[in-house]
């Protein structure tokens, strides 16, 4: 009896086998793969919406500097259209009489408008395009441009004034024009020096990116662009808007 319950005693205090040792530590192994995948995964998930989510912001604040610029663009001195002149930066190209928007060498397009100013004409408007073409001192135009520079940072310009930053992770910035008796956008760079007066509408295309890497591994990425499609494989994330929109000054540009 004695030798039986010491039998019994060494049997329950027998130490675990190597195999079961091993398949415990599978086991564990691939309870531990698949918390961490799933961990970085989710990670990955939230982090793909944070970030495309910050993208939509930019596109939208980006494209509102852009479209406020344009609306002005073309404003007049009351009923008086901007005359043609010169301006004295050597930066800012030619504009005709009545013209609002033009490019310069560096592809860049500058915004020509007035200060706004409450004018009071009395009589008719006959009377104040009279009064327009007596006039020898009008205000001074405004040559404004919202360009990409280094570090994707989309920054503007007034003539005479240092430029200012205004967000930064844009890829690139496009603009395509509409001229009168035409259906389809062309290039800015494509355009005469007549067709400038004749544009009726612009169409604004957007690029932004992430300011970090956001993937695990590059990935492939083509939009369409005015010209030629853009490429890219690597890490960041992009998104890509585009607007169309008419200018409001051109019934009183001459």
């Amino acid at each position: 009896m004695k030798n039986f319950l010491i039998s019994s005693t060494a049997k329950r205090q027998r130490g675990v086998g190597l195999v079961e040792l091993m398949i415990a530590i599978a086991i564990g192994l691939v309870l531990v793969t698949l918390v961490t995948s799933y961990y970085l995964s989710s990670r990955q998930s939230y982090q793909t919406t944070v970030v495309s989510s910050e993208l939509t912001d930019a596109q939208r604040y980006a494209m509102q500097q852009i479209k406020q610029r344009l609306w002005r663009a073309g404003y007049p001195t009351g009923w008086c259209a901007l005359a043609p002149d010169v301006p004295n930066d050597p930066e800012v190209p030619e504009f005709q009489s009545g013209q609002a928007l033009a490019m310069d060498s560096e592809g860049d397009l500058w915004i020509r408008y007035a200060e706004a100013v409450l004018d009071s004409y009395k009589g008719s408007i006959d009377a104040a395009r009279n009064q327009c073409e007596e006039e020898t001192s009008a205000r001074e135009a405004i040559y404004e441009k919202i360009y990409v520079g280094d570090n994707k940072v989309l920054r503007r310009q007034q003539s005479g004034k240092n430029s200012v930053p205004l967000l930064n992770g844009v890829e690139a910035v496009a603009f395509s024009l509409l001229i009168d008796g035409q259906e389809s956008f062309v290039a800015a760079g494509t355009l005469t020096a007549d067709d400038w007066r004749d544009v009726r509408a612009v169409r604004i295309d957007i690029l932004v990116s992430s300011e970090s890497r956001i993937y695990d591994a590059a990935v492939k990425q083509s939009y369409q662009w005015p010209g030629e499609a853009k490429n890219f494989e690597d890490r960041y994330m992009r998104a890509k808007v585009s607007e169309v929109l008419t200018l409001r000054n051109r019934n009183v540009n001459g």
